[in-house]
């Protein structure tokens, strides 16, 4: 199943209304939106615009496009499903074709309706040349100036008199709504704005109403528990250490005392050198809620750095993003002109940049070591959207909305076990703000859950909510991929199958690691939709259709392997080992065993590999 990314950002807290204040109503232009095929969008779609006001309280004279798209319920019709996708940035209908798939279950009897954000898709792409090829703070400041008077109305609370222009224009007498990270504040405002036009609402992921922590300290309250999480079964306690977060703890002191250099091997099979920086392992720690690859692989790429293997971490790192800000499925332009204004921030957005880096380092000094650990504060803040904001220029900050949600809306909240953004511990917060709220916790899955959860539980409790039914808890399945195990690098130091010559039992060894490592190469590279990885110490995978061709492909130094490896368990691929290290041998690879030679023996292998 394709995936979503649907990247929750960090969208800080706004200024509260007063418990009293009433919302304006809307009396939106008649819409321009003629049912009309889009299949590009999504099969069976139809899309339209409405014409909304630029600003909703008419300060601003003005209009603004709002696209959306309609995938009408395959079954007999009970209400309609407003989706609204992360960011902020990001096009609900450019991963139509996805949530389609996804809410299958849900359109039985829900139309869908997916509505882009302001500033995004078929609402107006909004970019800034500025920012083409860097976030420098002099591109972020020309970035704002650009967007003239628009840039104070990218907000949250835009987003919601939007979403309601949309509805009134097509005449629905009520939405009920699925909403993912940044989605959820949009639902969250929409609720407590136009509650009477809300039947239910599925929150996942959920951004505090207010705003999470610009300084990202919800990340480091999260990370213990979600190492222990992703560490069991059966634990890292034989390879990094009982509680994993003490090796984090270890490298990062390391690192901030000198980055880790080594060699990465391209996808062409070259040599380059890489580092990693105290930052870089904190990127990497940030970027792990989005990625079950990443998650399961670094505590063993850790272990590996903290005995001077610097190749596993190494690997991992390569494209790892410099800020918490952006990515190829967003306008960062938009995603800056909500964050930077709309944000719970160290200072004021209407005042004047340059007391901002004064304001930012009260903030950083303010609070004690143990709300960055494992990591130091200039490594946290680095990353940072407040560090990014401090260039954008003065903008007043719009109208937030009261923290407590609405009585008589039913509310899902949807969180996975393993989410540092948005965690677990946050999303029961939001879950109080709704009375008789329901919180739905997934193992083994990070942010943007339902695009995430490799199991039927999610949309399964989704459905049922929606329809008025029970929501079972989910529990704890086979993990997929499953924690990778640390290997060491070299042939010596690993332990040697039963049964073997002890040089040929370690052979046996470092091949069974290596096949493990393709098969998940394979299931990465067709998931982002690469077909070419370089290997962990030497050569290269290429992923085909049914299986992966390996060319000197090395896992532990002198072993390599080329031949092919089958993606099925009813095909067969063939395997010469060979290297300074490894004993010779010729395999033959069928459903994960593996018949041949290994020197001057006869040996018969099995692989746990996750085959189709």
């Amino acid at each position: 199943m394709r995936r979503v990314a649907v990247v929750s950002l960090v969208l800080l807290g706004l200024a509260p209304v007063h418990a009293g204040a009433q919302a304006p109503r809307l009396t939106p232009r008649p819409p321009s939106w003629v049912p009309r095929p889009c299949p590009a969008v999504a099969p069976d779609a139809g899309c339209g615009t409405v014409t909304a006001p630029l600003d909703h309280t008419g300060a601003t004279a003005g209009t603004q496009t709002i696209g959306f798209a309609l995938l009408r319920a395959t079954g007999a019709r009970t209400g309609t499903l407003a989706v609204l996708v992360g960011g902020p940035g990001q096009a609900g209908t450019s991963v139509a074709k996805s949530l389609a798939l996804e809410l299958a279950p849900v359109r039985r009897s829900y139309d869908v309706l997916i509505v882009d954000q302001r500033g995004t898709g078929r609402s107006g792409g909004m970019s800034c040349p500025s920012l083409a090829s860097a976030t420098s703070l002099r591109a972020v400041t020309t970035c704002g100036r650009s967007l003239g008077e628009r840039r104070a109305l990218m907000t949250t609370r835009e987003d919601a008199y939007d979403l309601e222009s949309v509805r009134a224009a097509i005449g629905l007498p009520k939405l009920s709504i699925y909403a993912v990270s940044y989605g959820t504040r949009i639902a969250g405002y929409y609720a407590r704005l136009f509650s009477e036009h809300v039947d239910r609402m599925v929150l996942d992921s959920p951004q505090p109403i207010e705003g999470p922590d610009a300084l990202e300290t919800l990340r480091q309250l999260a990370l213990p528990r979600v190492l222990r999480e992703v560490c069991w079964p059966p634990s890292c306690r034989g390879f990094l250490a009982a509680n994993p977060v003490t090796g984090v703890a270890t490298l990062a002191a390391r690192l901030r005392r000198a980055p880790l250099k080594g060699t990465v091997i391209t996808p062409s099979g070259k040599r380059v050198s890489g580092r990693i920086t105290s930052t870089g392992l904190y990127a990497l720690t940030a970027v792990s809620d989005l990625d079950p690859f990443l998650r399961t692989r670094m505590p063993s790429a850790i272990a590996a750095a903290l005995r001077g293997d610097a190749a596993p971490i190494l690997r991992l790192a390569v494209g790892l993003p410099t800020s918490d800000v952006g990515g190829k499925e967003f306008s960062t332009a938009r995603l800056l002109a909500t964050a930077c204004v709309d944000s719970r921030l160290p200072w004021d957005p209407a005042a004047s940049p340059a007391a901002r880096l004064s304001a930012l380092e009260q903030a950083v000094t303010s609070r004690p070591a143990s709300a960055w650990a494992p990591f130091s504060p200039t490594a946290v803040v680095s990353f940072s959207e407040a560090a990014i904001c401090l260039g954008w220029p003065s903008t007043p900050r719009p109208q937030g909305v009261p923290q407590q949600g609405p009585a008589g809306v039913p509310v899902l909240v949807v969180s996975g076990r393993d989410d540092l953004r948005t965690p677990l511990e946050d999303a029961r917060r939001t879950a109080a703000q709704y009375p008789g709220a329901q919180v739905l916790a997934v193992p083994d899955t990070g942010h943007s859950v339902l695009s995430s959860d490799p199991t039927s539980c999610t949309i399964t409790g989704i459905t049922d909510f929606l329809g008025g039914g029970t929501v079972a808890k989910c529990a704890r399945e086979e993990r997929q991929p499953d924690i990778f195990p640390y290997v060491p690098a070299h042939l010596a130091n690993l332990r040697p199958v039963p049964g073997l010559p002890a040089a040929e039992g370690r052979t046996a060894t470092a091949v069974g690691a290596t096949l493990l490592d393709a098969i998940r190469q394979a299931g990465r590279l067709t998931e982002t939709g690469a077909r070419r990885v370089g290997g962990l110490r030497a050569g290269t995978l290429t992923v085909g259709a049914r299986s992966v061709t390996v060319r000197g492909y090395s896992l532990v130094d002198g072993v390599a392997l080329t031949g092919t490896v089958p993606l099925t368990r009813a095909a067969t691929g063939h395997l010469t080992v060979a290297g300074a290290a490894a004993t010779p041998g010729r395999f033959t690879v069928r459903a994960g065993k593996l018949r041949g030679m290994l020197g001057t023996d006869e040996v018969r292998l099995a692989v746990k590999l996750p085959l189709a």
